[in-house]
């Protein structure tokens, strides 16, 4: 089978796909043909072909998301790489590996004001675990042997913990549609990585297993992270201690027995003396950024004498809550499996209620939720809270920034999603849509989107490649006026400016130019409406379908207010 002539190209596609890709993502463009030729040409990966390279990118992000697999994102030269920087920012910090490939000029051209020339060695180095640069054309066996070592290297780079994206930029010169024969090219070679995992020795497995079972107070806190049935196992037996609470948010993907899940309201419901007595002596922390502000604001203000421990593969000190103390470099899975070997039923504390005390309450404040949304009237909140009670088991959920997550981890939390996704590596509303367009091609399941309208304004070139690229996806528009976080935010919302700057009414009609993307779109102005549209937006599948929930941002204010303060 013929190939490109692109030595390197080739080279690349192989290397790559030996070392986990099964799916590249692929921007049009005339120097990148021959990384295009090189992929599609390859058997073992399958490819799409996304126009607008923001969207691309994003796209490349849903799918690795998902199925844990690198996956390689492919552009031509000039502005078309800084296009993918706000996603490859959002994978470095939520450790997605992205394998981004930049086609550029021949060196000698760079600044000569020839086009399409930019500086893209190491453009995106501030988001990125390591940048390649590299050339196509390979004349010698020193040349194959080195350009193989660095794609070795980039693809075991961003698939070893913690994973993050790689950029790798490839000098292509012209002609760039020259052909060969696949079998006279010269063959790569493979490296591979091996990775063990990290364990306690027993003494200090021993000593952890004793300071959680003798502290009164315990709270493990669970950041977003990937499913992971294994912890959710591990976190069912400790959870099930007297004096461990386990506050988790929905993006931690953990279906725990007994845990706090809705932060914000279990805390406001308490008041500030409940608070007070809610403080650990121990806090153990893992998983990627909390969305809760509250909580944050809670534990910084915890009393000097609390001890927190914080678990990640990242080498980095990171301290959200201002009192770490001790640091464990591993992944969060292997911290409680091997904790559990040292927790014997014989030693487990007793007399202790710290944590019934407060599931209790929890349980109480669900039921004033529930009564609440079921008789309060049309908003944002609980008109999404009628869609999320109407959908099928086992969905796929994502959720964009702004007041769509606020407003669906607040929920009484429901169990029937198969797992719940937000981009808050980088908690940007850009790409949200197109994210989980790209994750809804690694799931056989539906995948659901909730956003805002801002959100779905500000991704509008996600509509135009839905319909290619899956048929399964069903989104969900707050359409509340755009940007009414500004008017839910204590800092932004009583400014002068607010009004005119940072709320922004629809500029489009979202309905109409989903119509002409061949979407099909439903719409809701109260309950009846959305009782007779839901059942017709899920059931689609020909096409993505939309349902637009119109509501008053003054009303959506007071509503969430009322429910943040249930008493």
């Amino acid at each position: 089978m013929k190939n490109t002539d692109k030595t390197g190209c080739v080279l690349l596609a192989d290397i790559l796909h030996h070392h986990g890709v099964k799916k590249a993502v692929l921007c049009p463009g005339t120097r990148d043909l021959p990384l295009i030729m090189a992929f599609n040409r390859h058997d073992g990966i399958s490819c799409l072909s996304v126009i607008d390279e923001r969207a691309a990118a994003f796209v490349a992000l849903g799918i690795s998301e998902i199925t844990r697999d690198p996956v390689a994102l492919v552009c031509t030269s000039g502005t078309a790489v800084l296009d993918f920087s706000p996603a490859v920012a959002e994978a470095y910090y939520k450790n997605i590996p992205l394998i981004v490939i930049s086609a550029d000029r021949a060196s000698m051209w760079i600044d000569q004001e020839d086009s399409q020339t930019t500086r893209q060695f190491k453009i995106l180095d501030n988001f990125v675990k390591k940048s390649y640069d590299l050339k196509a054309e390979i004349e010698d066996p020193n040349e194959a042997w080195f350009f193989s070592r660095n794609a070795n290297e980039a693809a075991i780079k961003a698939t070893e913990g913690p994973m993050g994206p790689v950029h790798i930029n490839i000098h292509i010169s012209m002609p760039v549609n020259g052909e060969e024969n696949r079998d006279i090219l010269p063959q790569p070679f493979f490296v591979e990585n091996f990775t063990i995992e990290k364990t306690f020795c027993r003494e200090k497995g021993k000593e952890l297993a004793c300071k959680i079972l003798n502290t009164p107070r315990v709270i493990i806190a669970c950041g977003s992270m990937q499913p992971d049935a294994r912890m959710n196992r591990d976190l069912n037996r400790i959870s099930s201690l007297e004096n461990v609470l386990v506050i988790s948010e929905g993006l931690s993907n953990l279906h725990l027995k007994e845990c706090v899940s809705s932060i914000d309201t279990f805390l406001a419901c308490l008041g500030r003396e409940g608070r007070e007595q809610l403080f650990p002596d121990l806090l153990i922390t893992f998983g990627g950024p909390f969305v809760s502000q509250f909580l944050k604001d809670w534990l910084r203000n915890a009393p000097k004498s609390m001890t927190h421990w914080h678990i990640s593969e990242n080498s980095d000190v990171v301290d959200t809550f201002q009192h770490l103390s001790c640091k464990f470099n591993m992944t969060p899975s292997a911290f409680f499996s091997d904790l559990l070997k040292y927790m014997r039923k014989k030693d487990t504390p007793i007399g202790w209620d710290y944590k019934r005390s407060f599931l209790d309450k929890q349980s109480m404040q669900s039921g004033k939720q529930r009564k609440y949304l079921d008789e309060t009237g049309w908003s944002d909140l609980t008109a999404l809270n009628a869609v999320a009670d109407k959908l099928p088991d086992n969905v796929n959920l994502q959720v964009s920034n702004g007041m769509a997550v606020r407003y669906l981890l607040a929920l009484p939390q429901n169990q029937k999603f198969h797992r719940l996704d937000c981009n808050r590596g980088v908690s940007g509303i850009d790409g949200c849509i197109s994210t989980s367009i790209g994750a809804s091609t690694a799931y056989k399941g539906i995948t659901v989107m909730i956003t805002g309208d801002m959100s779905a304004q500000y991704d509008m070139a996600s509509f135009s490649i839905a319909k290619e690229l899956t048929r399964n996806f069903k989104l969900v528009v707050l359409a509340n006026g755009g940007g009414n976080i500004f008017k839910f935010i204590k800092s932004t919302r009583d400014s002068a400016e607010t009004e005119k700057f940072l709320y922004h009414p629809m500029i489009c009609e979202l309905g109409e130019l989903a119509k002409s993307q061949g979407w099909k779109v439903f719409e809701a102005t109260n309950f009846e409406e959305l009782d007779s549209a839901v059942s017709k937006w899920i059931a689609k599948r020909e096409e993505p379908s939309m349902l637009i929930l119109k509501t008053d941002a003054e009303t959506n204010g007071t509503v969430f207010s009322e429910y943040l303060s249930l008493k």
